[in-house]
C-alpha cells in the first residue's frame, strides 16, 4: 500500500482482493475489517460490489483483474 500525494491510499490488485476475500468469510464483520486496513466499510461495500466485474474478466483473460475502480 502506497499513499500518493493527496493521501489517498492505494491498494495493489492482490491487496483489494485480500481485503474483499477476508470481507466475505463466514462471520466476518465488515467494520472490522475495514478498520484493520485503514478503510471505510463503505469502501469495502463498494469493493464487494464491483466483484462479479472482475471475475468475468479474470475468466476471459485467465488471470486476476480488478475493474470498476
Amino acid at each position: 500500500m502506497l499513499e500518493g500525494p493527496s493521501g489517498r491510499r492505494v491498494r495493489s490488485d492482490a491487496e483489494w482482493a485480500r481485503i474483499v476475500g477476508e470481507s466475505l468469510l463466514p462471520g466476518a464483520q465488515v467494520a472490522e475489517i475495514a478498520r484493520k486496513h485503514g478503510a471505510t466499510r463503505w469502501q469495502i461495500y463498494d469493493w464487494r460490489r464491483h466483484l462479479p466485474t472482475a471475475r468475468r474478466i479474470s475468466r476471459r483473460s485467465r488471470r486476476w483483474s480488478w475493474t470498476g475502480r
